[in-house]
């Protein structure tokens, strides 16, 4: 076992540098509502806490797929 020098979070670090150096934008602080499912059924963008929709062609959760999937679409577009 061995342990990251900086502790867990320059793991969390790393990663975000990393993501960022390709293009990925980080929100943090709002959490998503609701996974928008368009007329295609197929996964669009996310709906944020505070009312904000952001469009994307990719979503990764981080969260429990029982969640992800149970809570954040809807059951009909399942």
């Amino acid at each position: 076992t061995g342990f990251p020098i900086g502790g867990m979070g320059s793991i969390i670090d790393a990663m975000e540098l990393s993501l960022k150096s390709i293009g990925v934008h980080i929100i943090t602080g709002n959490g998503v509502k609701e996974i928008l499912i368009d007329k295609n059924n197929q996964a669009s963008g996310v709906s944020l806490f505070n009312g904000k929709k952001i469009k994307s062609n990719l979503i990764v959760s981080a969260i429990n797929p029982k969640i992800t999937l149970l809570e954040l679409i809807e059951e009909r577009k399942l």
